[in-house]
This record gives structure tokens, C-alpha cells and sequence, in this order.
């Protein structure tokens, strides 16, 4: 930057001139393509941030209007688990609370509550050895043909069952119709099948008091 006064060269960060000690002033747009490209970067930073904001907000209002587990997968993964003899797997389609309840009116406590599951799975293992079915060479398949509703008194009565037995708040509740095919080397054939299911928050579980 030079001296409007006296001509000299001074840092383009100084204030006074260094020889005169006059006030150093900018000359008309020396420093406005620096500010002006400064200001569009921060211009297109409070961009990007409201686009990244917008899409969080947009993506937590649609998991808490639509997530959750929907009843069309809490019934293929009923029967996937029963395919794989994962006894977890079905009681992780349940309602926590229901679980809890059952476990504790009959006397286990939490540490019984893996035994139980591993005793299930085995003694289901064997049942099926015995039969001579072998889960691994059988194709499932599942196709869910329709639904219906449960409303009115049926389903006042079902929350107040859950309720009062689980504490547990059941929204909505409904029987899905299923055709399951099985084909093995030992057999094949199909079977159409309902199975009942409820909406406790956001998911839908096994209605294990209707099975």
C-alpha cells in the first residue's frame, strides 16, 4: 500500500505510513474482490448448514410420524426366526413389558431368562430331529395376501387385557392373512395362516395373547 501523502510503499496491513506517519487509506476498491469473495464463502457456508439442518429435521420428523417396526416385517421375521430356531428372535418380536410380566409371575428373574430361552431352543431343536425336520433344507416362503383392522368393543377388550395384565399400551391391532408354502425333501405344501399382531409406540409386535 503507498502513501497518499508522500509516496511510499508501506505494508498493505499498516495503518500510518512509516516515513510521514500520515493515515494510510485503501485505495478505492483495492481489498473489495477479497471481502466481496469472503462474504460469499460465508454466504455459502450458512448455505450448506441450512441444507444439512433441513434434511436432519426432515428425516427425525419422518422417524418419529413413520418409524418403528411395521407389521408386514414383524410378521416375516416371525417366521424367519421359527425357520432358524432362533427363540430370541421371536421373543425379540414381543412387547419388553409382556415378556417382563410372564417371566416374573411364574418366578425367573433376569439371569433365568437366557436359560430359558437356550432350553427353548434346544428342546424345539430336538422336537424338530425327532420329526426328522431339517429347518436348513426346507424353502419358506411367505406372502402376506391382506390385513383387517381389529376396532370397536374387540378392540377395547385387547387393551384391556395388555393393560391391565402387562401395563402395557396397545395402540392398534390387527390379523394379517398369510399363505405360507413350505418345500423340503420330505415335504411340501401350503397353508393359509392369521396371525394376530398389535402397535405398542411405534412398532408392531406378536399379539401373543391371541396365538
Amino acid at each position: 500500500m503507498y502513501c497518499g501523502n508522500c509516496g511510499t510503499k508501506n505494508d498493505d496491513t499498516a495503518a500510518f505510513c512509516q516515513a510521514c506517519g500520515s493515515p494510510l487509506t485503501a485505495a478505492p476498491g483495492a481489498n473489495a474482490g477479497a471481502a466481496a469473495m469472503s462474504q460469499r464463502q460465508a454466504d455459502r457456508k450458512k448455505g450448506i448448514i441450512a441444507v444439512v439442518a433441513a434434511v436432519v429435521v426432515i428425516a427425525l420428523v419422518g422417524w418419529l410420524l413413520f418409524g418403528g417396526r411395521g407389521y408386514k416385517a414383524t410378521v416375516e421375521k416371525f417366521f424367519e426366526a421359527c425357520m432358524d430356531e432362533d427363540v430370541q428372535g421371536v421373543f425379540e418380536l414381543i412387547p419388553n413389558d409382556v415378556i417382563k410380566s410372564t417371566m416374573e409371575s411364574r418366578g425367573y428373574d433376569k439371569g433365568d431368562m437366557q436359560n430359558f430361552v437356550n432350553q427353548t431352543e434346544n428342546e424345539l431343536k430336538g422336537m424338530l430331529a425327532l420329526g426328522g425336520v431339517i429347518t436348513g433344507d426346507m424353502d419358506l416362503d411367505v406372502d402376506i395376501t391382506g390385513d383387517t383392522d381389529i376396532t370397536g368393543e374387540q378392540l377395547k377388550t385387547l387393551q384391556a387385557e395388555y393393560k391391565d395384565e402387562y401395563n402395557v399400551k396397545v395402540k392398534k391391532a390387527k390379523i394379517v392373512n398369510v399363505n405360507v408354502s413350505l418345500d423340503s425333501s420330505i415335504f411340501s405344501g401350503a397353508q393359509d395362516l392369521e396371525i394376530p399382531v398389535i402397535k405398542v409406540g411405534r412398532s408392531w409386535y406378536l399379539d401373543v395373547n391371541s396365538l
